[in-house]
Parts: structure tokens; C-alpha cells; sequence
């Protein structure tokens, strides 16, 4: 079995005595033997051992190791807002407190910091409770976003179209978080992350091409 990187485990024994059984675990990467390190000291991102101290990880064969799963408590959101009452949910992803995440029918919500009543989750049925995955947070900066279009433009070697903040056509910021589609109703704008990883060729709000 592969474990995979970033997911948590639950040790079930360890020869090299280094882990107890029952600990959990973040494996750093993808292998039949990954090294790991515990829960307790993982660093969100941080897959090097080099970022943990020697008494922080060691390696785990995939026979000592099963999985877990993440329970959480988190509230619904309305205008970015938590609201109402915390609902429990399980994801294969490590969440912290703060996180965005979103439902199997898009519905999203905030992981807040409130224990979860694991003898509850047993006695409902763990296979009755919801998932949710982690909603990648995007950045809209105008100065950054036409900057990391212009990079991928040369790093690629292809021609930049897009305008440096608004479209010739509209006259709206297509680095903006929101803006006017031509039906009326508001969308998102052009994200950092986006302007980074592919060619702009038109507006995202009136779908003017800037190439023709």
C-alpha cells in the first residue's frame, strides 16, 4: 500500500520503537516506507525532514500503519460570515481552524475551533457523516496578478494580451475579485494564482478577446 503525502495515520506499531502505537501521524511523502512525523508537529506545507528536529520523525513501513480519519466541526458561512450552529464533518485532508472548506454539493463553510464528540461520530455512524475538502483560498492583488501574468508570459515565451488592469472594453479591473458579467450577474475576476499559470486572452466579464 502507498501512504500518501500529506494524510494522516494512525501508527499501529513500530519496530525501530520510535512512534507508539496509536499516535497519529503525517506521512512527508508518497512511499511504501515514508517518513512521518507526528500530528502534533506538523507544519502546514513543510514536507521536508529538514524542516523537523530528529526527535520529530522517522520512517514507518506501510504494514504499521492505518488510516484515520479527520473529524472537524465547522459552520456554515453567509456573506464570508460563520454562522448558526457547528456541524461535524471528516475530510482526508489535514484542516486547521480557519479553513474554508466546501461540501460534496458546493456548499461552503469555516472549520472553527470546537472539540469533536468522537463517541457521538460511533454511536451515528461514521460512514453517515459528511465530507468536505479544503477550498483553495485565492488572492486578488492588481500590482501581483499583472506581474505574475507578465512572468508566465516570458517564461513561456508567449505574447501578453491582457491589459494592466482594465479591459479595453468594459473598463473594468480584470484583476478584481468581482465584476459585472453581460447578463448582469457578478463573477469573479482574474486571481493571482490564475494570472500565474495561464495565457490571458480575454476579459473574464464581457469576454472581449484581447488577441483577435
Amino acid at each position: 500500500m502507498i501512504i500518501e503525502k500529506g494524510k494522516r495515520y494512525r501508527v499501529v506499531s513500530d519496530d525501530l520503537e520510535f512512534f507508539t502505537p496509536g499516535e497519529i501521524v503525517v506521512s512527508l511523502e508518497d512511499s511504501t516506507v515514508p517518513y512521518c512525523v507526528r500530528e502534533n508537529v506538523f507544519k502546514d506545507g513543510a514536507f521536508s525532514c529538514y524542516e523537523y528536529s530528529e526527535n520529530e520523525y522517522s520512517p514507518l513501513i506501510d504494514c504499521e500503519l492505518e488510516e484515520t480519519e479527520n473529524y472537524i466541526k465547522a459552520k456554515y458561512l453567509k456573506n464570508d460570515i460563520p454562522t448558526g450552529i457547528s456541524y461535524t464533518y471528516r475530510s482526508d485532508e489535514i484542516l486547521s481552524i480557519g479553513d474554508k472548506v466546501e461540501t460534496a454539493d458546493g456548499k461552503h463553510l469555516i472549520v472553527v475551533d470546537e472539540p469533536v464528540d468522537t463517541e457521538w461520530v460511533e454511536i451515528y455512524g461514521a460512514d453517515k457523516i459528511g465530507v468536505v475538502k479544503k477550498v483553495e483560498v485565492e488572492t486578488f492583488d492588481l500590482v501581483k496578478a499583472n506581474e505574475a501574468q507578465e512572468n508566465y508570459c516570458k517564461e513561456n515565451s508567449y505574447p501578453h494580451f491582457a491589459p494592466i488592469s482594465r479591459c479595453y472594453k468594459c473598463s473594468q479591473n480584470i484583476y478584481g475579485k468581482e465584476g459585472k458579467a453581460r447578463n448582469g450577474k457578478m463573477i469573479s475576476g482574474i486571481s493571482v494564482e490564475k494570472a500565474g499559470s495561464e495565457l490571458i486572452t480575454g476579459c473574464p466579464f464581457c469576454n472581449w478577446s484581447y488577441c483577435d
